[in-house]
């Protein structure tokens, strides 16, 4: 459902960029991350049109920027267009 909202609300030529954390998080007792697993994990299972995307007419493409905005060795940067 995530990835079919990200695909209503993007226009024709739009890219969506977002970060994806590979760790855990709890702050306050509350558990952040509820969907943590590995990069390869995400690559290979998740991001694809069996897995997550299904339906949603989404394409996984790695990241092609030089610089991310967080880059905390604990997350990846994913970007997904039409």
């Amino acid at each position: 459902m995530f990835f079919n909202q990200i695909a209503k609300h993007l226009a024709p030529n739009g890219i969506f960029v977002a970060s994806v954390s590979t760790k855990s998080d709890v702050i306050d007792g509350v558990v952040l991350h509820q969907s943590v697993f590995g990069e390869n994990e995400w690559t290979s299972t998740i991001l694809t049109d069996e897995g997550a995307l299904r339906g949603s007419n989404l394409k996984y493409y790695p990241y092609p920027f030089k610089h991310a905005v967080r880059a905390d060795y604990g997350s990846f940067h994913i970007t997904l267009k039409f």
